[in-house]
């Protein structure tokens, strides 16, 4: 079995579990996949014991059984800022900004929420607006009439 799999004592089974059966027998190989459903009786010892995968019982005691092993979980980090002159949606606030130039020979970018209606934008640098694991969509910024919104 690859490294995806891991060889398991059936009393170690939980409801809920990705398992792999491998029965193997004189002339035939059965393997089985699926989501551990229910487990009664005892799940191990002399035909004693059944796991329901996926609504089929089958007997703890016969085949070798696997448990998918979970993914190693990745560490969250903070998106890439944009470039320049992009504007661009935080898709857990929903809010829109756009990547201003540095102000004033500043060390960092700035980020402009948009408002689109005249008032002074709020100053914004990008630790601020983001936290790790967000993820942020590019938005095109078109003339109103323009083909693409339906105009001449």
């Amino acid at each position: 079995m690859g490294k995806k799999w891991q060889k398991i004592d059936p009393a170690e089974l939980k409801v809920g579990d990705r398992v792999r059966r491998v029965a193997k027998g004189d002339r035939i190989l059965q393997t089985t996949e699926g989501i551990v459903t229910t487990a009664v009786g005892k799940l191990v010892g002399p035909k004693s014991g059944l796991i329901y995968v996926g609504g089929v019982d089958f007997s703890a005691s016969v085949g070798d059984w696997y448990v998918r092993r979970p993914k190693p979980a990745k560490p969250l980090t903070r998106p890439d800022e944009p470039p320049i002159g992009t504007f661009f949606r935080v898709e857990r606030t929903g809010e829109t900004y756009w990547h201003h130039y540095p102000l004033n020979g500043t060390a960092y970018w700035h980020l402009v929420p948009y408002t689109g209606n005249g008032v002074s934008p709020e100053w914004h640098c990008w630790e601020r607006i983001t936290e790790p694991g967000d993820t942020i969509t590019l938005l095109e910024l078109t003339e109103k009439g323009d083909k693409k919104d339906g105009g001449v």
